[in-house]
């Protein structure tokens, strides 16, 4: 990277900006000087002359701090800023473009032009199509530089379930992760106030103003809390705490499987198995939701659930609990009532108890 007056700060800062996956997402909790390093990474090639970078926010106000931003730091390297294209040109004869996406279909705006660099601010604000259509914009053309998809962000937003999704689930914080389909890596960089000193010592009481926040927004912002959303009813809960890796369920336990059903809407079943500390632990689950969308479900059939439950287990289950609604009878096209979703099931041999649903005492226990 050209010589300049930033440099990233031991730990996470440097970390992120030493990366060579394809894809790389740095934050988590609030202020670690995610847009810093993004705005800065942008620069690592800039001496050569056919490299063109490209930084981008989901609106143009947004955007306007990225800007803000660049014009501190950039004119120090040489950088002359055309406002009416939205781009800075280098002496190399490099370029960087700042932009946005309002909306869904603006990644259109960028069809047919190359980057090498393109820098996500915010990530959470934008879609997953979006974010994936770049994918075919980002390419060498006639540069010799490695290709670099780089985004920061915080827990929340439009797009926190596929990002959570894409960076968070799939492996270790801090570990290379390659993707199956593609071949392509990726890598979370979770990243904390602590990370960024030159944050604290201008504004000592920046903490103070992200503790006055909702619990919720708090543990996002403070902590990096990926596993808390809005009408969570336990929002302490986090995989990190109370998840754990895989581990061989000893065959004396007890196990038993619950079932929330659903059809239009996505239905849901998790198995359990509890200790003999009593101990609760979910070892397997089926979400009946429809692939790329958030609240429709398989529309399957009683019977063609059961089938899926009876090739999904092969242990000995204690009991099965299902809502008490399953009990009642489905009412047929012509009016007349039908077998109940239990009904169904049983035809295939799964027999259950009815759950007790009564939210306001469950939470209570």
């Amino acid at each position: 990277m050209p010589d300049a007056i930033w440099r990233p700060h031991p730990g996470a800062q440097t970390n992120f900006c030493q990366r060579g996956e394809f894809e790389a997402l740095f934050g988590g909790a609030a202020g670690p000087g995610k847009t810093d390093c993004l705005v800065f990474e942008a620069l690592r090639f800039v001496e050569h002359p056919r490299y063109n970078g490209l930084l981008l926010r989901r609106t143009f106000p947004r955007l306007q701090e990225v800007i803000d931003r660049c014009h501190e730091y950039y004119p120090n390297l040489g950088g002359v800023y055309k406002n009416t294209e939205h781009r800075w040109y280098f002496p190399s004869g490099a370029k960087i473009s700042v932009g946005h996406m309002q909306h869904e279909l603006d990644w259109q705006d960028y069809q047919g032009k190359q980057f090498q660099y393109v820098g996500w601010d915010e990530l959470t604000q934008f879609l997953e199509t979006q974010y994936l259509h770049l994918f075919t914009w980002a390419r060498k053309g006639k540069s010799d530089v490695p290709i670099r998809i780089r985004a920061s962000t915080n827990p929340g937003g439009i797009g926190h379930r596929w990002v959570k999704e894409r960076f968070i689930d799939n492996a270790a914080w801090g570990k290379t992760y390659i993707d199956p389909k593609t071949g392509l890596s990726r890598i979370f960089i979770p990243g904390r106030l602590s990370d960024n000193p030159t944050l604290t010592e201008k504004d000592p009481y920046y903490i103070q103003r992200i503790r006055a926040l909702p619990e919720i927004e708090r543990k996002r912002l403070e902590d990096g809390i990926w596993d808390i959303f809005e009408g969570q009813v336990f929002p302490e809960f986090s995989m990190r705490v109370h998840g754990c890796e895989p581990f061989p369920i000893p065959p004396e336990w007890e196990k038993f499987i619950v079932m929330d059903w659903g059809y239009a809407k996505p239905f849901s079943l998790g198995w359990y198995a509890v200790d003999f500390d009593g101990i609760l632990y979910r070892y397997r689950e089926w979400y009946g939701c429809k692939e790329g969308e958030v609240d429709s479900g398989l529309r399957m059939t009683a019977i063609e659930v059961a089938r899926g439950i009876l090739d999904r287990e092969k242990e000995r289950l204690t009991f099965r609990l299902a809502d008490p609604a399953c009990w009642n009878q489905q009412l047929r096209r012509d009016k007349t009532l039908g077998p109940s979703i239990i009904d169904d099931m049983g035809k295939e041999g799964l027999h259950w108890l009815k759950a007790d649903n009564n939210r306001r005492r469950g939470k209570l226990q």
